[in-house]
């Protein structure tokens, strides 16, 4: 009997991603039928999935079903499977059933996937449902590392066996991060070990930050997780670092598989995208790269105005010809390569060669540092690439030079933009820094914000303003200190002034928020 596990690994699809742009709105659904053609080309055991299959925790009904076809085509079938389970898994799965749908006896699954929630698909709303568990309950996946308490968490393996190999899967859907970390610094994450009598291989999928992008961001370090684990694959970061990196501390590997689309301006979304394909037999592993053909090129350019030869400088017209001439010398470059990177799958992968288009616009990001002093049209260099690229706005973001920020005087000043460019987290910032809070923390305020518009979580915002206004006044009481009805009232009424400044600028104004 086949001894070797095969197992695809994948993360970050983002299913849904820019579904109102008529360019963009395939973009997720066709990089993730590449994967699934993969999968059955590679014959492989199951899929592993690390979180954030869909951009959204409440997708369009539409995503819902491009998906649900998508997983009926390639994840169904007849083919019999030689894994066996050998654990109980009746607390495993997030519903009611309580077996892989690859041993439900109404189903016939070819390719199993085995997928926790990331950030953007966890469940919400006053149900508390995850659009995986959707998907799960109708049996075309297997949603499962679920917490039901945020301050104690248990991981609970499923076992595998497959001829002489074993293989303890085990998955963490993505938690705050602050709330995670609060967890293993009191040690109450707790994991339950494979039996003994059998050398596992040990796998844990984890959606959570790896690495720190801000001085209040908090990541949950390598060194927290437990030693029993041979490998982690990590979601939620989208650069794609698939080589396994060895944990001196703990002894075991990190995998980074990435995002299989681009939905953020970072460097490291203009990388060559691909999946993982892992054998394990026995105690030892190995990990292939399995690229991607089909993902939009995504070209980021920044410039520094004082980096200009200084003739040309406070001429407008020459500068924003410069400008434009380095990028469109940048996106002929970019245009040749995906070209030859096309023709190389359609040799090298002759299944997904229908999937892959003819010609494809590349999407741009130009980032321009400026000292405020020379007036640039954003709006003449984004009509300047109009027909070369897959978006049409958002193209050009501002920032001022250090230089220029010395020169206010530490005056403290927000960013400007249009209504077409202001995220969530902006209009909150401009909001907030206009209203001096005596009772409400800002940034729990900011985070309840955001889940109430970007999730829909109807009744967020007003429970935690009940809960939180009546506990301070127990507080209080409780101290017998006078309570200020004034900063009380204040509090309140910043719920209605919040949701007049959020009308102005409507969420389909912003197109990346909160990766």
């Amino acid at each position: 009997m086949e001894n070797t596990f095969r197992v695809l690994l994948v993360t970050d699809n983002h299913l849904g991603y820019a579904d109102q742009d008529p360019v963009r709105k395939n973009d997720s659904f066709l990089t993730f039928e590449e994967i699934l053609r993969n999968a059955v080309a590679l014959d492989v055991d199951m899929i592993l999935h690390a979180g954030d299959l869909f951009h959204e925790n409440k997708p369009p009904k539409e995503t819902l079903v491009k998906t649900a076809e998508l997983l009926r085509t390639y994840c169904m079938g007849g083919k019999p499977s030689t894994v066996e389970v050998l654990s109980n898994t009746e607390k495993c799965f997030s519903s009611k059933f309580d077996h892989p749908n690859y041993l439900d006896p109404n189903y016939n699954v070819a390719v199993p996937i085995f997928a926790i929630h990331g950030n953007h698909d966890d469940a919400a709303g006053i149900d508390s449902v995850s659009p995986l568990e959707i998907l799960g309950v109708s049996g075309l996946l297997n949603y499962f590392g679920r917490q039901t308490k945020t301050d104690r968490i248990l991981l609970k393996p499923i076992l595998f066996q497959k001829g002489d190999s074993f293989l303890a899967l085990y998955g963490l859907g993505n938690i705050k991060d602050e709330f995670l970390e609060r967890c293993f610094m009191k040690n109450n994450v707790e994991v339950e070990y494979p039996p003994g009598d059998r050398k596992w291989f040990s796998v844990l999928l984890l959606h959570q930050n790896r690495h720190r992008r801000g001085a209040s961001m908090s990541v949950i370090h390598e060194k927290y997780l437990d030693s029993v684990f041979d490998l982690v694959v990590w979601g939620h970061e989208h650069g794609n670092l698939l080589t396994p990196t060895r944990c001196q501390e703990k002894g075991f590997h990190v995998t980074q598989p990435g995002s299989s689309i681009p939905t953020s301006a970072s460097p490291e979304e203009t990388t060559e995208r691909s999946v993982g394909f892992l054998a394990v037999s026995g105690a030892s592993f190995k990990i292939d790269r399995v690229p991607l053909y089909t993902p939009r090129p995504f070209v980021v350019r920044s410039f520094s105005l004082a980096d200009l030869p200084k003739h040309i400088l406070g001429d407008t017209k020459k500068t924003e010809r410069i400008i434009c001439d380095t990028i469109d010398e940048k996106l002929d470059e970019t245009a040749a390569k995906w070209k030859e990177h096309c023709e190389e799958g359609r040799t090298s992968r002759p299944f997904v060669a229908d999937l892959l288009p003819a010609s494809m616009r590349p999407q741009l990001r130009v980032f321009l540092e400026t000292d405020g002093k020379l007036a640039l049209s954003t709006h003449r260099i984004t009509q300047h690439f109009f027909d070369k690229i897959a978006n049409g706005k958002n193209v050009v973001r501002l920032k001022q030079s250090t230089r220029a920020k010395r020169s206010l005087d530490n005056e403290t000043t927000l960013p400007v933009k249009t209504p077409g460019e202001a995220t969530v987290e902006d209009i909150l910032q401009n909001t907030l820094a206009q209203n001096s809070l005596e009772l409400l923390p800002p940034s729990i305020l900011n985070e309840k914000m955001i889940q109430f518009i970007e999730k829909d979580e109807k009744n967020k915002l007003s429970v935690f303003l009940e809960d939180f206004l009546q506990s301070t006044e127990d507080t209080l009481f409780a101290r017998k200190i006078d309570l200020d009805e004034t900063a009380i009232k204040n509090a309140v009424d910043l719920e209605a002034r919040l949701r007049r400044a959020l009308e102005e600028h409507p969420k389909e104004n912003s197109e990346e928020i909160n990766q």
